[in-house]
């Protein structure tokens, strides 16, 4: 048995994948508990992984999704210590066309799973916002160990239909140290976190993509922590190492 368990893998358990100039860090974690104990991992593993930049700028990304009746101040409070540079939030739609219904949650509708989305996404606003308020001691020691960590205040914008969206733009223009974003797939937000360089995610021509934001711009290397739903990172597995979801 002992031996069984030491052989055994576990896609999407606090695995990493590696692209030009980006480390996917992907766990389906989903309750309190067990985003507390990714939260520690990512924080080791990507400290490990800066340490071997030879002073290149790095920049951290949250990929956030979460589903079901569990309430998001919860869990995304867990993620508050990874001192992320940029936020991403996406519902757990694979891309834009109707395949692949065997990766979906047909037990949810498209329009609640943008809705869920956006208040993950203002949820982690506010909490954030808090945050760096009542932690300033602390942001400021991290910062000198992470180069990007001087957030500059950034208009950010939505890609969910509603660029226009006044909360987001208003509130980041006025006091928000992050850029968030959010976007109607899983294949739109990962096209952007890997500033459209990883061969493996392929968007259509046409598609409008938001800009990067200036730390994603300008990183050498992205750490992307993806977590929040075993639906989200199933979807990123099928797009980032698909024989794994064949196998």
């Amino acid at each position: 048995m002992a031996a069984g368990l030491h052989k055994c893998v576990w896609p999407a358990r606090s695995q990493k994948l590696s692209g030009p100039g980006i480390t996917y860090y992907l766990d389906g974690a989903h309750t309190a508990e067990s985003l507390q104990l990714c939260a520690d991992w990512f924080n080791v593993e990507t400290s490990k992984e800066a340490k071997s930049t030879s002073g290149n700028p790095f920049v951290r990304v949250l990929l956030f999704n979460m589903t079901g009746d569990r309430k998001p101040e919860s869990l995304l409070r867990c993620l508050l210590s990874c001192h992320f540079d940029c936020a991403i939030f996406c519902p757990n739609i694979l891309n834009r066309s109707k395949e692949n219904s065997d990766l979906m949650n047909l037990t949810v509708t498209e329009k609640s799973q943008t809705q869920r989305c956006e208040e993950n996404r203002r949820i982690w606003f506010q909490l954030h916002s808090e945050y760096s308020q009542t932690n300033a001691s602390s942001l400021n020691v991290s910062r000198s160990l992470h180069p990007f960590q001087d957030h500059k205040k950034f208009n950010g914008s939505l890609n969910l239909d509603k660029s226009d969206d006044p909360f987001i733009l208003s509130s980041n223009r006025e006091t928000s140290l992050m850029p968030i974003f959010a976007f109607n797939t899983i294949l739109e937000s990962l096209f952007f976190v890997s500033r459209g360089q990883d061969p493996r995610i392929k968007v259509p021509s046409d598609l409008g993509i938001s800009t990067p934001p200036p730390c994603l711009q300008v990183a050498h290397h992205a750490q992307v922590l993806c977590v929040g739903s075993l639906h989200l990172v199933g979807g990123i597995l099928s797009i980032l190492d698909p024989t794994v979801c064949e196998s």
